[in-house]
C-alpha cells in the first residue's frame, strides 16, 4: 500500500499518487518528452524502481505523471516535484505532508514555506515541520 506522505527529509523514497503541484498545476508525465525534455527517462531513477522488487517489473510508465524526487547522479531536491503542466513547463513541488509523527527539521522551515505560491495559506503547511 502506497502512503500518501513523505516519511524523510527530502522524499526521496515517496511514492504516492499526488499529481498536483502548489500551484496548482497537473504534473507532466514522466515517460514524456513532448513538453520538456529532461533526463528522467529511466525508471531506476525512482523510488518506485525498487517497490516492486519479487513482484511485476516496475516500468517508467507506472510513475505516470505522479509526483517524485527522482536522482540520476545520487543527488535530490528538497521536496518530491514534478514538471507542472502550464506556459513554461518547470519543475515545481508538490504539496505532499509529512508522516504522522515524523520529525525532519532538516529543511529549513522558511526554505520549506518559500515553495508555496502566494496564493496558498502557509500555515497549513507550517504545521507539517513542527510537533
Amino acid at each position: 500500500m502506497q502512503r500518501e506522505c513523505v516519511s524523510e527529509a527530502d522524499g526521496r523514497t515517496y511514492v504516492g499518487t499526488q499529481n498536483v503541484t502548489f500551484s496548482g498545476r497537473r504534473c507532466l508525465s514522466w515517460n514524456s518528452q513532448q513538453y520538456v525534455v529532461h533526463p528522467y527517462d529511466d525508471v531506476s531513477y525512482f523510488p518506485d524502481s525498487s517497490v516492486g522488487s519479487g513482484q511485476t517489473e516496475v516500468l517508467l510508465e507506472d510513475v505516470s505523471n505522479f509526483c517524485r524526487n527522482p536522482s540520476f547522479d545520487g543527488t535530490y531536491k528538497i521536496w518530491p516535484w514534478c514538471y507542472g503542466d502550464g506556459a513554461k513547463y518547470r519543475k515545481e513541488y508538490c504539496p505532499i505532508p509529512f508522516c504522522q509523527g515524523i520529525k525532519y527539521l532538516s529543511i529549513c522551515v522558511s526554505d520549506y514555506i518559500n515553495l508555496l505560491p502566494s496564493n496558498v495559506d502557509n500555515d497549513h503547511y507550517y504545521h507539517y515541520m513542527h510537533d
